[in-house]
């Protein structure tokens, strides 16, 4: 009974922790992408970082997956719990 009780404490006390690495990996990856992407647009040379584009676009495919089908709200509180506002990507 006492194990059950700890376990049950240590379970209650990692839930708190509202921070997926997972999706703050996906936030970053992102943020990546549009950053290479708005200089490609800004300097008219996306066809130079063409190759770079797509191995970002696979790495943001992988990282952000299990995140597709989620709504608005909830992806809005993961984004706020890796620190960044509001809707925005700015930190």
């Amino acid at each position: 009974m006492r194990n059950i009780i700890i376990l049950l404490g240590f379970l209650a006390l990692v839930s708190c922790n509202r921070k997926d690495k997972q999706f703050c990996a996906c936030m970053q990856v992102t943020e990546k992408l549009d950053s290479l992407m708005n200089k490609g647009l800004q300097e008219g040379s996306t066809t130079a970082l063409a190759p770079e584009i797509k191995k970002i676009q696979a790495e943001k495919a992988t990282q952000c997956a299990a995140y597709e089908t989620l709504d608005g709200e909830t992806l809005l509180k993961k984004k706020a719990a890796c620190g960044y506002k509001d809707a925005t990507m700015e930190r």
